[in-house]
C-alpha cells in the first residue's frame, strides 16, 4: 500500500511532509474531555508579495517583499485565514468526539537570529492545561510572480493533536493550497492586487477553505460541512 502522500487526491496539494491520521484508539484509551486549540506560526512567516525581478534566496529581497507584503495587509484588509480555519476543524472534532474546546493564541517563538541580539530570551509562558492539543501552525502565506509565469498565491498550513499528559501525537497533517488551478488561471502581480486585492483575498480563503476540509476529513477524522465560493478572477 502507497503512502497517504499518493493515495489521497483531492483539491489541495499535500506534498510529502508528514501525514499521521488520527489514532482513534489512543484517542478513546485518553478518555479526554477538554481540547484547547492552540494558534501558533513557523517563525518567518510573515505575509510576503513577490513582483517580478526580485531575486529569491537574497536577504534583502527578504525584506522588501516582507515589506510589500504588510503593505497589503495593511492597505486592502487582507486577513490571515488560520484563525478561522482553526476554529473550523477544532469545533467539529470537539463537537465529534464531546470535548470542551478553548482557543489559545501563543506567542511567537523567540528565533535563533533574533535571540542572539538579546541578553535574555523570555522563556513562552506555559499553556493552559488541558486533556489535548490541537496546534495549529501557519507555515506559509504569501502572493509570488516572476517573468517565467503567471502569479499564485501560496497558503501553507500544519496541524499536530497531542495528549496532554503523555505529549504522544495522535495526529498531524500538513496542507499546501492548489496552485495548479491559479496557474490554469494565472494573473499579473498587478492583477493580483487590482480591485482592492479581490484574487487575493478569494484564493487565501479557497486555499484555506480546502486546506480546513483535508485536514479535518483526512487528519482528524471529523468532516467539515460543504460550502462554496465565487472566484472573483474567472
Amino acid at each position: 500500500m502507497g503512502s497517504l502522500c499518493t493515495l489521497i487526491t483531492i483539491a489541495a496539494t499535500i506534498g510529502c511532509a508528514t501525514q499521521r491520521p488520527l489514532d482513534v484508539g489512543r484517542l478513546q484509551r485518553a478518555s479526554a474531555k477538554t481540547l484547547l486549540l492552540v494558534q501558533t506560526r513557523t517563525p518567518g512567516t510573515d505575509f510576503e508579495a513577490w513582483s517580478p525581478g526580485l531575486p529569491i534566496n537574497s536577504m534583502a529581497a527578504i525584506v522588501i517583499a516582507n515589506r510589500a507584503g504588510k503593505s497589503i495587509l495593511d492597505e486592502h484588509d487582507v486577513i490571515d485565514p488560520t484563525p478561522e480555519l482553526t476554529q473550523q476543524i477544532g469545533e467539529a472534532f470537539a463537537q465529534l468526539h464531546g470535548l470542551v474546546a478553548a482557543t489559545y493564541i501563543e506567542p511567537p517563538i523567540v528565533t535563533p537570529w533574533l535571540a542572539r541580539s538579546m541578553i535574555t530570551v523570555p522563556p513562552r509562558p506555559p499553556r493552559p492545561v488541558r486533556d489535548l492539543y490541537l496546534e495549529v501552525a501557519r507555515d506559509e502565506w504569501k502572493v509570488f510572480t516572476s517573468f517565467a509565469g503567471p502569479g499564485v498565491v501560496r497558503y501553507q498550513v500544519s496541524i499536530k493533536l497531542i495528549a496532554g499528559d503523555t505529549k504522544a501525537v495522535l495526529a498531524e497533517g500538513t496542507c499546501n493550497a492548489n496552485e495548479k488551478e491559479q496557474v490554469d488561471t494565472g494573473r499579473s502581480y498587478g492583477e493580483l492586487l487590482a480591485d482592492d486585492a479581490a484574487i487575493v483575498k478569494f484564493r487565501l480563503a479557497s486555499g484555506a477553505a480546502r486546506c480546513a476540509s483535508f485536514l479535518a476529513s483526512q487528519i482528524l477524522l471529523a468532516p467539515l460541512p460543504v460550502t462554496r465560493s465565487v472566484d472573483p478572477s474567472r
